[in-house]
């Protein structure tokens, strides 16, 4: 697959024509590869970082005990490019997260929450479910309701769970990625012939 402005270069040398035609074709180039340094460098980086974070999402939901697999529903994941990526993060092209509660929505999050409740029918408090999962894997402090009832206090059942399932996934985000990566480089490099 040539790139625009490489088919000029080549006319220009085999005709043994003016250095002005190879320029014409050099600067076709140089935009070409101007291109897929900035703009298509972002869109690369922020297609395979995504699919990384999303095969992480996917182990961390497959990490989470049978019973608790309302949880599962609340773990997600976010991916960021742009202005907000690098702000934030060093000049970055692309950042991304996954863990409980990431990228869903709060409605989505007291939806889910509030469906486990009621599937609990009488038994007491709310449960571990998609919206408190947390309270598992760190710990809560000692609780108490509006009108100051103790409610008590869980420890951390679950520490490092997000640095573990990384472990866990590490070669499944690598294939991830590498996939997304060339599959991006091919679609940019065809934009940037045309």
């Amino acid at each position: 697959m040539a790139i625009r402005g490489a088919s000029k270069i080549g006319k220009a040398h085999a005709q043994g024509q003016s250095d002005a035609l190879v320029l014409d074709g050099e600067k076709a180039l140089m935009r070409a590869l101007k291109y897929l340094e900035e703009k298509a460098s972002k869109n690369i980086a922020f297609k395979g970082t995504r699919k990384q974070v999303q095969a992480l999402a996917k182990q961390m939901k497959q990490d989470i005990p049978s019973r608790f697999k309302n949880a599962r529903k609340g773990i997600g994941w976010r991916a960021t490019k742009g202005r907000a990526a690098s702000k934030r993060n060093n000049k970055r092209a692309a950042v991304a997260k996954a863990g409980v509660k990431v990228g869903i929505k709060k409605a989505r999050i007291k939806s889910l929450g509030e469906q486990h409740k009621a599937s609990r029918g009488d038994a007491p408090g709310v449960g571990i479910g998609a919206a408190n999962f947390q309270w598992w894997i760190r710990r809560t402090r000692s609780r108490r309701t509006n009108a100051g009832k103790y409610t008590g206090q869980m420890g951390g059942y679950m520490p490092g769970f997000a640095g573990k399932s990384a472990k866990r996934a590490a070669g499944k985000m690598h294939i991830a990625g590498l996939r997304e990566y060339r599959k991006q480089l091919l679609i940019e490099a065809k934009k940037a012939n045309k």
